[in-house]
């Protein structure tokens, strides 16, 4: 399946990626960083993956962003 353009923005937590959707100035950068930085601080694995446009596709029962 073609990959689909979405307004999102994409984190990984440990081994679980979160998907934040949302009109522009919801806050969707502002939630994913908020997350971020408390991950940093319990000493949990996170990363930025995309924010505010994502090309996301189906991919053996997952999202792949």
């Amino acid at each position: 399946m073609k990959p689909e353009n979405i307004h999102a923005t994409a984190i990984l937590i440990g081994d679980r990626g979160v998907l934040i959707t949302g009109p522009s100035g919801a806050g969707k950068t502002t939630l994913a960083l908020t997350l971020i930085d408390h991950c940093r601080v319990r000493g949990l694995c996170s990363r930025l993956i995309g924010d505010d446009r994502l090309l996301a596709a189906p991919r053996h029962g997952r999202l792949v962003c």
